[in-house]
């Protein structure tokens, strides 16, 4: 190859790492959520993890290390351990709900395992609805972990 195509990859090289650069150092959480004002006693993702997610790969370690900081920090907010991977790490159930259910956790739970089981026949207004949302069930799903970070903060 001429010393000219060389120069010129080069230059194309410096000009789409230049862009890619600028474009991360844009991204806050404006993006995600125009118009929201945060708790500021909350750590947010950028805090929690070194960035704002979607800048980078958010791996499981920072991950688990920013929902524990969560479940500190909000009393809307409990963690709990289920398993582990079959590599050892940690697998966990985080549980984002009002205060008053955060204190009634496990009364919630036998009211809806009673339920499904048909001891009782309907659920009252007064038992709320439970959601589950699995993020990155298989360790290379990258956006499931961005995801989950952000929708735990919000």
């Amino acid at each position: 190859m001429s010393r000219i195509k060389y120069l010129f990859f080069f230059f194309f090289f410096l000009c789409a790492f230049s862009i890619v650069v600028s474009a991360q150092e844009e991204l806050d959480l404006s993006y995600y959520f125009p118009n929201e004002v945060f708790d500021a006693s909350i750590t947010s993702p950028k805090e929690g993890i070194g960035f704002t997610p979607g800048e980078w790969h958010v791996s499981h370690d920072r991950l688990v290390s920013y929902m524990y900081k969560l479940a500190e920090e909000s009393p809307r907010v409990s963690l709990i351990p289920y398993a582990k991977s079959h590599e050892g790490r940690q697998l966990l159930a985080l549980v984002i709900s009002s205060e008053d259910n955060q204190k009634n956790l496990e009364t919630l739970k036998q009211q809806h395992l009673d339920f499904a089981s048909g001891k009782i026949k309907s659920l009252s207004d007064r038992i709320p609805t439970v959601l589950y949302q699995g993020y990155s069930v298989h360790g290379n799903e990258s956006s499931g972990a961005n995801a989950a970070v952000l929708y735990a903060y919000y």
